[in-house]
């Protein structure tokens, strides 16, 4: 069995950025572009791992995952994040998974799933998954539930969601003109 890994960074903050004097959302933007037309073989995939909060998909850069993957913390700000982002990816059409995270016990993931819209497909405990302990039942952390999630949606092409953003992007700014 052989693994590649191929990372792509967005960045590097600039003075220019760490100063004020310029957005730092613009280091989205080669994301924006390469990822919607990126073509990948069976069973390859690409992580994008955002800062915690709803300003990554807001960029739209979401427009160029396949499926979305919403760390949701049993907290009433980590809810509250990970429904801003589950609205965010619900506007760009990108189909999404919960997973519970820093989940320490049962009553964690109880809570986690009375408030968001549906209930996770694998929780992360906080620390000990590190050392390979589980918790419990209702705390494991298998990657194949993710994945298996992900299979078993209806993907939209990530090309045809980034040319409709792209168009309603056109769209808006012709209506301000």
């Amino acid at each position: 069995l052989s693994a590649s890994l191929f990372i792509m960074t967005a960045g590097p903050h600039t003075e220019n950025i760490l100063h004020g004097k310029y957005c730092s959302h613009s280091l989205a933007t080669p994301l924006k572009v390469y990822l919607p037309f990126l073509s990948l073989q069976n069973d390859n995939y690409v992580v994008v791992d955002e800062k915690a909060g709803s300003d990554g998909a807001g960029t739209g850069v979401c427009t160029g995952f396949d499926v979305g993957c919403i760390m949701v913390e049993p907290t009433e700000h980590g809810v509250k994040a990970a429904k801003q982002i589950a609205e965010l990816l619900d506007f760009f059409g990108t189909p999404y998974v919960f997973v519970g995270n820093k989940v320490m016990d049962g009553e964690d993931v109880s809570y986690i799933r009375e408030h968001i819209p549906s209930a996770p497909v694998t929780c992360i405990s906080h620390g000990k998954i590190a050392r390979g302990a589980i918790l419990d039942e209702s705390v494991s952390v298998n990657l194949s539930h993710i994945i298996a999630a992900f299979r078993g949606m209806d993907i939209t092409s990530r090309k045809h969601r980034s040319k409709e953003k792209f168009e309603k992007n056109k769209n808006h700014a012709d209506t301000l003109i």
